[in-house]
């Protein structure tokens, strides 16, 4: 972040503000007026004139008003408190939103991403819990028909992955529980590829594919895509003004259906936990380059951990856009370790 003299960072917070608030160029006059510049609007046009040549903020013309450019937003959210804190309200809706879900695992994105939405009238997403890579916790067998047999895989971040498998020969409830009882030491703390690359050739039918459908349950439930994701507040974001043109909300509509871009958007957050944004042209696709996106990991690394964002305007407001984010994977990452069992001794190394 550049260094600017104090009245320039003055005028330039002024700016993104008034541009924020109102969606119109700020100009010159209306900062003069502003108790906190006592300097004429000639100076604060002569500093406006100098934003716009470092890049800070575009005028159509020298006489027009300023509007913040992406180097603008930036250093306006580099120079914010850090931690942000979220207002009371914020707080108390996050806070009370989740507590309806706490019961639920597979309710708390989806509790995340509605309220968040609500909150700041624009699009958030949020994954569920899960580890990088899926371990077994518990796998059980149910059988359902002499044919038919029902895989249950209880994961470690408490998700619970079910399959049905056909046999060409029919099984006795016996050699169900038999099969079960070698199984679960087979892949009970193991990934995917830990359970393939120990797996014994032959064996009997049952065996082989129950331990072929964890490994496929695994590997399904581990690939990057953005069906996992709680998705609300679509209708909200297409509404801003800056984003209707014709064409440009088509487009990010179809970026937003790729199965990449969630996960792309996600894998912005940092492993400390801590909130990134991802200001407009910083963003590698064309059709995010008039939003920005804010995105913060919650959870216990290795054991199970999510990703809450946000994607609006480059004109978002930022000083309750980055705190409510914050407080939303924090109280997540509670909800997480309340959830988790405590990590027995050598638990961990066995895991890595």
């Amino acid at each position: 972040m550049g260094v600017l003299t104090d009245r320039k960072d003055r005028v330039l917070r002024l700016i993104v503000d008034g541009y924020i608030e109102s969606g119109a160029p700020v100009a010159s006059m209306a900062l003069a007026r502003d108790p906190r510049l006592t300097v004429s609007s000639a100076t604060i046009r002569n500093d406006m004139g100098s934003l716009e040549e470092d890049g800070h903020i575009t005028r159509p013309h020298a006489s027009a008003g300023g509007v913040p450019a992406d180097k603008g937003y930036r250093y306006f959210v580099e120079a914010l408190a850090t931690p942000p804190q979220p207002g009371a309200r914020d707080l108390d809706a996050i806070r009370l939103a989740l507590d309806h879900s706490r019961r639920d695992v597979e309710e708390w994105a989806a509790a995340a991403a509605a309220i968040l939405a609500g909150l700041l009238g624009t699009l958030a997403f949020v994954s569920p819990p899960k580890a990088e890579l899926s371990r077994v916790k518990q796998l059980e067998l149910l059988q359902l028909q002499d044919f038919v047999v029902m895989l249950v895989v209880i994961l470690h971040e408490t998700a619970v992955l079910k399959q049905l498998i056909s046999l060409q020969a029919p099984a006795t409830q016996e050699e169900v529980r038999r099969v079960r009882d070698r199984v679960v030491g087979m892949v009970a703390g193991k990934t995917a590829s830990e359970i393939a690359s120990a797996a014994p050739d032959g064996g009997p039918e049952l065996e082989s594919l129950v331990l072929q459908s964890t490994v496929g349950a695994l590997r399904e439930r581990d690939a990057p895509r953005s069906a996992g994701y709680a998705l609300q507040g679509i209708g909200r974001l297409l509404d801003q003004p800056e984003l209707n043109e014709t064409g440009y909300g088509g487009a990010l509509m179809d970026s937003l259906a790729d199965q990449e871009t969630l996960p792309g958007l996600a894998a912005r957050a940092p492993d400390d936990g801590s909130v990134a944004v991802v200001i407009g042209e910083e963003n590698p696709s064309e059709a995010f380059h008039r939003c920005s996106v804010v995105v913060c990991r919650y959870g216990i690394p290795r054991a199970a951990s999510g990703v809450v964002g946000l994607i609006a305007p480059t004109r978002m407001e930022y000083r309750r856009a980055l705190p409510v984010v914050n407080a939303a994977a924090s109280l997540l990452g509670g909800l997480v370790a309340e959830t988790l069992p405590p990590e027995r001794p050598g638990e961990s190394a066995a895991a890595t």
